[in-house]
């Protein structure tokens, strides 16, 4: 969200594709870029023309796919609703982003470490919806949501002071090296919160309104 010469710009950036988010676009009523899957892609969301994208080559996925195989752990592609054991994902496609799902802390670890050794390729742990357990988020090196909003303020000719960056994870810390001013939620990890200049209220009470409305609409 910014706020640029008494003017608001509304933007969206979610983890959920195009598809996903366009309900919830189309009732905030935006009309300007949004960055969507996990900071992989930049829509106009009135066409759904894409505006800039990353995606992860075929070969590399092969290679993830196969880092992961000794785990139990399913993995949710691009597009997917439903995740795959590592072992029965087939590769049709470039992808967008990866989420290696409901992981055990201690194989994240190890996880994230061996993604990060595939050239071109980043991992960050990720919040789940299964408590105790983290999710993986893997993207191109080139498409974490920094580089994402580094590509966004050029295209709406911004500022990145003019910028509040909300987030919970560890997936949010790129984003918060290009961001203005850094708001992590009340529900965020530790290590986010201290790279934070504002701890909202976590997002069960409503933590990005109280954003909106304390520092955007000033009420």
């Amino acid at each position: 969200v910014q706020k640029i010469q008494n003017q608001i710009i509304v933007s969206v950036a979610t983890g959920r594709t195009f598809t996903g988010a366009k309900n919830i676009i189309t009732k905030l009523g935006i009309n300007k870029p949004c960055i969507v899957s996990g900071g992989t892609q930049i829509i106009n969301p009135l066409s759904g023309e894409i505006l800039w994208t990353k995606k992860i080559k075929m070969e590399d996925i092969k290679k993830i796919i196969d880092i992961c195989i000794p785990y139990p752990y399913e993995i949710l592609l691009s597009e997917g609703i439903n995740g795959l054991p590592a072992s029965k994902n087939k590769i049709v496609k470039e992808e967008n982003v990866l989420y290696i799902m409901n992981t055990e802390k201690k194989d994240a670890a190890e996880i994230i470490k061996n993604i990060n050794f595939v050239d071109g390729i980043v991992a960050h742990e990720a919040g789940s919806w299964t408590p105790g357990k983290v999710d993986i988020h893997v993207t191109h090196r080139d498409a974490t949501k920094r580089n994402a909003l580094i590509k966004w303020l050029e295209l709406l000719k911004l500022n990145k002071k003019e910028v509040i960056a909300v987030g919970d994870n560890k997936n949010d810390l790129p984003l918060f090296e290009e961001a203005g001013f850094k708001v992590a939620v009340g529900n965020a990890t530790e290590e986010l919160k201290s790279k934070a200049d504002y701890i909202a209220p976590s997002v069960y009470e409503n933590g990005l309104v109280d954003v909106i409305n304390k520092f955007i609409l000033k009420i």
